[in-house]
Formats: C-alpha cells, structure tokens, sequence
C-alpha cells in the first residue's frame, strides 16, 4: 500500500511559510513528497474568493494584488524550490498565472496553451537549472492542447485529473504517451467543514485501493490545517502506507499494464476539474 502525496504551492505565503513547516513535518514522519511549484506573475488576489478566504488571504491580499503591479513569483519561490530538493523532495512545475489559466485555459486556442505552458517550463529550468520531470496544472484545468503537449514537452507523468487509478491519457481519439496520475482522494479544501472529521473521512478513504494521490497544499496543509495534516501523516502510517513522491511513484509502476482512457475536460462555463473518463477503446 502507498501514498504518493502532492503539494501545491501557489503564492509566496505558501512558499515562505507553509513549505518549510512541511518540510519539517515530512522529516519527522520519514516521508517524501512532490512540490508543484505555481511560477510567473503574482496574482493571487485573482483566484476566487472561496479560495482565498480558506487560505486565510483575505480583503488585504485582494485589494494588494488588484491595486499594485503584479510581481514575479520566481525569485520568492525559488528558496522553497531549493529547500524542498534538498530535504529529498521532488520538485516540478505547476504552472505560471494560475488564475488566468484557471478563467481562461478551457476557452483558448493553442498558441495561447503552448506559449504559457512553456513559459512555465522555461522558468522551472531557469531557477532549478534542470527539467522537470512531472507536471500538475492548477486546479486540475485542462484544454485539448495542454494533454497533447505533456507528450511533446517530455514529462515522465503528470498529474492533472480527478480519477482512480494511473493511466495513459486518450484526447479526441488520440492517445497521449504521458501518463496521468490522478488525484484519488478528497482533501481537506473539500472535507474540513464545521462538525466533520476530514482526517477520519480521508483515511476511510484510504482503504478503499492500494495506491493513492492526495493533493495538499502549502497555504493549507502547511499553515492553518498543519495540525490535522499532521494527523493524516501518523494515521496513513498507521494503515501501513508507505507515504513517497509522484516520481517514486511512476518509477515503480509497469507503464506497459496501464489501461487507456479517455479525458474528460467538463463543461467550459464554469470550468470544472478534469477527470479520468471511460475506457478506450469503449
């Protein structure tokens, strides 16, 4: 049984606060994990409300990103990227403008998709100075051109779907030869409502299969949510879990056993999750 556990970074805050306290949690539980790194313009009061007001980024955070000429996220993250590699993470690339490519990547053309997904690669490589081996977009959004160019741009996986199990991603018919590693199990951006364990609810969940991916993130998991993530921690060790990063992951899988199936990208307003979808052939 395993865990191949994701974070995601998505704003300076996250990066400067939550990644270290992660850190230091994951080392005292033996555990590694993968950090997804959200590069580019800092425009976090763009992201929706609901969002921000989970995360504690409240009217402040919103009036200072709206008000003030964005700046680049880059040189804030690259500490965490470093500190995070050398605590024995995987590090790769989320994506760059999270909330433009979350408004506006289900209605735009390919050259819009190629040009802003390699802007993101491309800062990747120049703050790490190598290439990412995997790939989450924010907020698991997707369009047909960003599931073809995970091929073209060579990823050993990515991680940008809801779904049950790895599999090799099929879009119009075409077969895309990057498997996709979906999220299985809900988080606590889901779960954690007044009168209601998340962490029981997560790791009742987490018997249902013998692999797992969970997505947490820096500005949650690591800050207001540190304490009952703790918890899900010590309690998957408990069901005998061996907690590890998406590039373990992948690495240990038989890629030539996995299944096709088709993506689904939902509707475009309002834009939805994308999803593991049906078998192909059907």
């Amino acid at each position: 049984m395993s865990i191949a556990l994701r974070i995601d970074v998505a704003t300076l805050r996250g990066a400067e606060q939550g990644v270290p306290r992660l850190l230091d949690m994951l080392a005292r539980h033996q555990v590694g994990a993968t950090f997804f790194f959200n590069l580019g313009p800092d425009r976090v009061g763009h992201m929706p409300w609901r969002w921000l007001r989970r995360r504690g980024l409240g009217v402040g955070s919103w009036l200072k990103s709206r008000l003030v000429p964005a700046r680049s996220l880059d040189s804030g993250m690259r500490q965490a990227m470093q500190a995070a590699k050398a605590a024995g993470c995987e590090v790769a690339v989320g994506g760059v403008d999270a909330p433009r490519w979350l408004y506006q990547a289900r209605q735009q053309n390919m050259s819009w998709t190629e040009s802003l997904l390699c802007e993101s690669t491309g800062a990747f490589e120049t703050l790490m100075g190598e290439v990412p081996r995997g790939r989450a977009l924010p907020l698991q959004r997707l369009n047909r051109t960003a599931v073809r160019l995970a091929q073209r741009h060579h990823f050993s996986y990515s991680s940008d779907t809801l779904g049950l199990a790895p599999y090799w991603p099929v879009i119009d018919g075409e077969p895309v030869r990057c498997p996709q590693i979906p999220i299985t199990l809900p988080n606590f951006d889901q779960l954690h409502l007044p009168g209601r364990d998340a962490v029981a609810d997560i790791l009742h969940d987490s018997q249902s299969q013998t692999l797992h991916v969970y997505a947490g993130e820096a500005e949650l998991e690591g800050m207001a949510l540190s304490a009952d993530f703790e918890r899900l921690l010590a309690g998957w060790k408990e069901q005998g879990h061996r907690i590890a990063s998406l590039v373990e992951y992948v690495d240990a899988l038989d890629l030539t056993s996995l299944p096709y199936h088709e993506v689904e990208l939902g509707p475009v307003q309002p834009s939805a999750p994308a999803r593991q979808g049906r078998r192909f052939p059907a």
